[in-house]
């Protein structure tokens, strides 16, 4: 486990074990999935990765997370193979997700919410990840949320199977919308002609996508 330790003279801490530093925060760093779950119960904030994790279950926020990778994988492995929730939710809090990969290798994802997945006015920031091997329906989906920022994200060797119109980015009535650097590469469909890359719809208000 990650031991945060605070330097002398200053309001940051430091970790003993792995090095990280945090500015103003403490008892952060996680390398294991009982620890991350208990972490983010717990409402911590921001959260490092000490090391690989492969979670059993879902994780949903009921508090604003973040969560800091350092390049290492958050794996999802059920006994069953199959996971019927969002495997990262911010239900209507913000969840911000920073060098990190996210991988669904031998993991089926049964729920039309998304591997990614905020609800009425929920915040959703990627920088610096990578999505991959999942068998899902939808991989990054909001839904009246309030904005979705992804930076130098990359979404690959996934697959969509055909249930509720199957898409890899899924923005339904989400206000803010900014794609920077987004590469979308070698995912494929069970069935071709329902599935999308891109999916923006709106009912009710004006929405924004902005994308470079």
């Amino acid at each position: 486990y990650c031991t945060l330790v605070p330097q002398k003279g200053t309001k940051s801490w430091n970790c003993s074990a792995c090095g990280f530093t945090v500015e103003g925060k403490k008892d952060a760093g996680v390398s294991t999935w009982e620890e991350l779950k208990a972490a983010v119960e717990a409402g911590k904030s921001p959260i490092y990765l000490a090391g690989d994790i492969t979670a059993a279950e879902p994780i949903a926020c009921g508090t604003n997370t973040v969560v800091h990778g350092v390049g290492h994988t958050l794996r999802f492995v059920k006994e069953d193979g199959v996971f019927k929730n969002a495997l990262l939710d911010a239900q209507d809090k913000e969840l911000t997700l920073t060098d990190l990969v996210l991988d669904g290798t031998d993991c089926e994802h049964s729920s039309y919410l998304g591997v990614v997945n905020g609800e009425t006015d929920s915040v959703l920031k990627l920088e610096n990840v990578t999505i991959q091997n999942f068998r899902a329906n939808r991989i990054i989906r909001s839904v009246s949320g309030r904005s979705v920022e992804l930076t130098n994200v990359t979404i690959k060797n996934n697959t969509l199977y055909d249930v509720n119109q199957p898409g890899l980015v899924w923005l339904v009535n989400t206000l803010d919308s900014k794609l920077r650097n987004v590469v979308i590469t070698d995912n494929q469909a069970e069935k071709t002609n329902r599935a999308v890359a891109i999916f923006l719809f709106g009912d009710k208000n004006v929405q924004t996508l902005y994308a470079e």
